[in-house]
């Protein structure tokens, strides 16, 4: 049996990350604040000048100035030639007016403010599939559940499962401004899965984004708890994994060796191998869409579920 495993340096990273930004929050809140998804924007307005970085001085994690930061970090891409580039044009608001993306096997320049629109998917794959409840696990501080709720999703309970302490009580403290908010924090660990915080429900959308990819090593056990968590479950992730998937295709380019690379330099996984498991926990594998944004391959995997006999 497969046991979990997660570099201990990204759960401090990860635990100091979310306490800053919880800080951030609650400073705003002290200011008067009180709507969450204003909340959230305002924290991503701060951190569209500035960037999460551990301080090696005083080894604690703290927002930089994007300006002030090692050329390497600041917007510096290796592009499909192997040319570090990098937007040096600056809009009025003080941004790059350009970022380098990647779609297919192509690496071009789009506007900075262009965004991948997850929301709206998750919003509409709901609409589809009518789910009693929407879980998302490894939710740093609620943020996509939060903009899906107040973008127009479906008024039903969400459920934030987070490893950190610090992102568990910033996803509890955001819900707590708004009582129409049916948001709920709750402590989850990848490599050491258990649901029970769930109620019984009839049927779930459980989903992660760019969560599993830090976890070194997936656990069996997790296929199973998601199996188990209601008699029908969708599974969506959202994970940068695909250069895996050229390889086994034997379509492996440039700008997979340079996402490889940047996974094996983390410490992050290889997730193909939790993707075959599907089958062995009562998954049914519906779609497997591949592209690629930021020199990361996301790939949306929809799974519904029918659980066997031997998991029940």
């Amino acid at each position: 049996m497969t046991e979990g495993f997660q570099q201990k340096t990204w759960q401090d990273f990860y635990e100091q990350a979310w306490q800053l930004r919880l800080n951030f929050m609650n400073a705003e809140i002290a200011k008067g604040e009180t709507q969450p998804l204003r909340i959230i924007q305002k924290l991503h307005h701060h951190q569209r000048t500035h960037q999460v970085e551990k301080n090696p001085k005083t080894n604690t994690v703290e927002f930089q100035q994007k300006s002030d930061l090692p050329k390497t970090q600041n917007n510096i891409h290796e592009n499909a030639q192997g040319i570090s580039i990098g937007a040096t044009d600056k809009s009025l608001p003080g941004t790059a007016l350009q970022e380098w993306h990647s779609m297919g096997d192509s690496h071009f320049s789009v506007p900075h403010y262009m965004q991948l629109d997850k929301t709206s998917f998750l919003i509409d794959l709901m609409e589809q599939l009518n789910p009693m409840a929407l879980v998302e696990l490894g939710a740093g501080y609620g943020q996509n559940l939060i903009e899906l709720y107040y973008n127009g999703g479906p008024d039903i309970p969400y459920y934030a499962g987070e490893f950190t302490k610090s992102g568990v009580e910033a996803i509890n403290k955001l819900s707590s401004l708004d009582a129409k908010l049916n948001l709920q924090g709750f402590s989850f660990d990848h490599t050491n899965p258990d649901l029970s915080f769930l109620p019984k429900l009839d049927s779930i959308l459980i989903f992660t984004c760019h969560s599993l990819e830090q976890v070194q090593q997936v656990p069996v056990e997790l296929l199973k708890c998601l199996a188990q968590a209601a008699p029908k479950v969708w599974v969506l992730h959202m994970e940068p994994f695909g250069f895996q998937m050229a390889q086994a295709q034997n379509q492996y380019t440039e700008l997979d060796r340079i996402q490889q690379k940047a996974f094996e330099e983390k410490g992050w996984n290889h997730l193909i191998s939790h993707f075959q498991l599907f089958p062995v926990c009562g998954f049914c594998l519906l779609e497997i869409t591949r592209f690629k944004l930021v020199m990361s391959v996301v790939n949306l995997i929809t799974c519904a579920k029918s659980l066997p006999s031997a998991l029940k």
